[in-house]
């Protein structure tokens, strides 16, 4: 795995399609700069059986934090997505790279925050 590891995080939860597409075009977009990216976005659309249109195929938030906490780790640094201040997830995931001492890059017009 390149060295250029990124991690995307950002709200999903309570979002139309679960904020899918603006996973997928900053996904692109640290793609065309040279990154190789781990996404909780293309990791759901791996899981069997999920779809983003359908509530049902959701699994326990556990599921996703063990997932996603393992890809952060592996990660040089974190994208942080607009409206991540909102989701609880993407706070924490902020804080636990400070602390692993990843760099930190928001996508334009994200929030400085903490």
């Amino acid at each position: 795995m390149s060295t250029r590891v990124i991690y995307v995080a950002g709200p999903m939860r309570g979002i139309k399609d679960f904020n899918f597409p603006a996973f997928h075009a900053a996904s692109a977009k640290l793609r065309a700069e040279g990154w190789t990216v781990l996404s909780p976005a293309e990791a759901d659309m791996e899981d069997a059986g999920f779809n983003p249109s359908d509530t049902s195929t959701i699994m326990p938030i556990s599921h996703y934090l063990m997932r996603d906490t393992a890809m952060l780790c592996k990660s040089r640094a974190i994208f942080l997505l607009r409206g991540w201040e909102q989701s609880r997830g993407a706070r924490l995931e902020k804080q636990m790279a400070e602390y692993l001492g990843i760099e930190i890059l928001r996508q334009e017009g994200a929030r400085e925050g903490d």
